[in-house]
């Protein structure tokens, strides 16, 4: 046996792996990609979300046990990045097809997995250390960060941090980076998309909704998260007009604070601002 496990779930004895472990890892990769794609098709969500579970988390099989022995290839290669890179990839394939189908709740159970308290659980064998050491660095990581931007757009909980307004901006770098996987490219320029028409649909309900003396007394949601006053204010802003275009007035005010001290600056920061 190659480690500690629940008593439901069958490790995999040693014996049974590939000798050569190095052998070929993107044949590995492709190996657990192809699976997974599989499975998300044709099982119900718990049972990829297990089996998920099984491979990464508490490496033992549960519905296949052809899976594993690739995970482990790729660990005993001895190769973090390799880890990681098949890692993100596999959760990406599947927020992809949950996403298609509209099970967003399964995205976010995906997350949660990644905080089983099995990572920090001590283990004799050295192939399980290295394999939580893996995983509890990935969870630390930037990479896991961008994981977790796809579960907050269907966390019920109330937001409380601001950039949680911008999620679809922060995606950009996800989906425009060439060095990021088919699957993570898509899956954050669908979800931009799909949070920039929603912020867009919300805000048009709410302006016009907030005009509307029926619906005075009804408290209304705000999307942008700025005061009422300042939206009132931008509206303002953005249906005056004048002589000017917006794109020559920020001409003019650019050449106009050449080697101006900050002080000035500020100033005439505060001037371009009211002229608008």
């Amino acid at each position: 046996m190659i480690g500690d496990q629940s008593p439901t779930q069958h490790p995999v004895p040693l014996s049974t792996m590939p000798i050569r472990w190095q052998r070929n890892i993107p044949k590995a990769q492709e190996a657990i990609y192809q699976f997974l794609l599989e499975i998300v098709k044709k099982c119900t969500s718990e049972e990829v979300l297990a089996e998920f579970k099984g491979l990464f988390i508490h490496h033992a099989d549960t519905l296949n046990s052809g899976a594993l022995p690739h995970v482990f290839e790729i660990v005993f290669s001895n190769q973090e990045s390799e880890f990681r890179n098949t890692l993100k990839r596999s959760c990406y394939i599947l927020i992809n097809n949950w996403d298609i189908t509209r099970n967003y709740q399964a995205i976010h159970h995906l997350i949660e997995l990644f905080s089983d308290k099995i990572l920090y659980k001590p283990t004799i064998s050295p192939t399980l250390k290295r394999l939580r050491e893996w995983l509890r660095n990935f969870v630390t990581s930037q990479d896991f960060q961008e994981l977790k931007l796809f579960a907050s757009r269907y966390d019920n909980t109330e937001k409380l941090h601001w950039t949680d307004r911008y999620t679809s901006y922060l995606l950009v770098p996800q989906y425009t980076n060439l060095d990021n996987s088919v699957e993570q490219r898509q899956a954050a320029r669908n979800l931009s998309r799909k949070l920039k028409e929603k912020f867009k649909f919300e805000l048009a309900m709410y302006t016009a909704l907030s005009q509307d003396t029926r619906t005075a007394q009804r408290p209304l949601k705000n999307p942008t998260g700025l005061g009422d006053e300042v939206v009132v204010l931008i509206k303002k802003i953005v249906s005056k007009r004048g002589f000017f275009s917006y794109p020559n007035l920020a001409s003019i005010f650019l050449s106009q604070i050449n080697n101006l001290r900050y002080s000035q600056f500020k100033n005439s920061l505060l001037e371009y601002l009211l002229f608008l």
